[in-house]
């Protein structure tokens, strides 16, 4: 994990989904000169669930994963960040994270630690009401996401999921989604059994809807997939 010292936030993806964004800049400045710039391998976790963290961060580039782990152990991914947004807030108002965050790739983010953005709640209302649109607006998310767990059978989710990874990840030279997944990582984005996706992928490939070689996946019919995905935008 290497670390520098950050500049000022300007040009910055995250700004906008960031608490930095709703300060002037001469406070934002400020306030950058306490933060720290962290670079972060693939398979890294920037926090743990159940952890509290001293700070939140602004990913500047990458992809980072939240994950939620049951008292089972088993795992289910939240979503998915690509190359911006903030992780990390809920510990500005409560004691602990209630997810995993862990790098999909390699990852650049800023640290902003949380007694100086605390300094500034008192003295700028808009800060503590952008904290609650985004637990808000996070609450929307994981209502969504238990809804399409408990509506929509494993295809349906499976042609979900694999639309928005290519959105998310984008295609290769090649038109493959541009990023490679183990069975598992599939079946915790998926929220099943590995077993159970790998039938869905199989009969997806029989009927050429995709193709897949080990951890790659292309594909090929997108209007069927968001058809059988229930994806209507």
């Amino acid at each position: 994990m290497a670390e520098s010292n950050g500049g000022c936030c300007k040009g910055c993806a995250s700004l906008n989904d960031c608490l930095l964004s709703e300060v002037s800049d001469g406070d934002r400045c400020r306030i950058k000169e306490h933060s720290v710039e962290i670079s972060l391998k693939k398979g890294q976790n920037i926090f743990e669930q159940d952890r509290k963290t001293q700070g939140y961060f602004c990913i500047r580039k990458g992809k980072v994963k939240l994950g939620l782990k049951a008292s089972n152990d088993d795992a289910i991914t939240l979503s998915i960040l690509a190359d911006k947004g903030m992780i990390g807030y809920h510990t500005l108002v409560s004691n602990k994270n209630p997810y995993t965050a862990t790098c999909l790739t390699d990852t650049e983010v800023c640290f902003i630690p949380g007694v100086v953005i605390s300094k500034q709640v008192g003295t700028n209302p808009q800060i503590e009401s952008r904290i609650r649109k985004m637990l808000g607006e996070e609450y929307m998310e994981l209502t969504s996401l238990v809804i399409s767990l408990r509506s929509k059978t494993i295809p349906q989710r499976t042609a979900e999921i694999l639309i928005k990874l290519q959105t998310i990840f984008g295609k290769d030279d090649k038109n493959w989604i541009a990023f490679e997944f183990t069975k598992e990582e599939l079946a915790n984005l998926i929220g099943s059994s590995t077993e159970s996706v790998f039938r869905a992928l199989s009969s997806f490939k029989e009927k050429e809807y995709i193709e897949f070689d080990r951890r790659k996946i292309k594909i090929c019919n997108e209007s069927k997939l968001r058809s059988i995905g229930k994806i209507y935008h």
